[in-house]
């Protein structure tokens, strides 16, 4: 297991799985009006150089769609 330096790298790490778990399991309404928001968060990190950060928002973002 990987041991957080940092605090806001570590609670990004957990983040991004735990609002995809939120919007897969939330009301028709609640996912429609806060998807694209979570997208374009999930789409930021993508484009940054931290490949682990990057990673775990393509996961969040596949698991979201699949």
């Amino acid at each position: 297991m990987v041991t957080c330096i940092y605090g806001l790298w570590c609670v990004l790490q957990a983040l991004f799985p735990m609002v995809t778990c939120l919007l897969c399991v939330s009301q028709k309404q609640f996912f429609l009006n806060n998807w694209p928001t979570f997208l374009t968060q999930c789409l930021a990190k993508l484009r940054e150089r931290d490949s682990t950060t990057a990673r775990v928002a393509l996961e969040s973002l596949y698991r979201l769609l699949w």
